[in-house]
């Protein structure tokens, strides 16, 4: 539970800072090589959603489901 949390607020702060920097990380990830430019804007966003979404994920689910039966509805 305590470590739902805690990935939950490093993920959920991780997206929001990078988000506030959006224009830097098209720079960095143009650093790596793989792609330059405008086209770097978009594996930003994916890396950005994703991560806020993680990070909102493990703050909301549920758990006090049990394992077993169940768990996929």
């Amino acid at each position: 539970m305590v470590l739902r949390l805690v990935l939950g607020a490093i993920y959920t702060a991780m997206g929001i800072g990078q988000l506030a920097s959006m224009d830097e990380m098209s720079a960095i990830l143009g650093a790596y090589g793989l792609v330059h430019g405008a086209a770097a804007t978009v594996p930003a966003v994916v890396l950005i959603a994703g991560e806020l979404v993680c990070g909102i994920w493990f703050l909301t689910d549920r758990c006090d489901r049990p394992y077993g039966k169940g768990v996929l509805r």
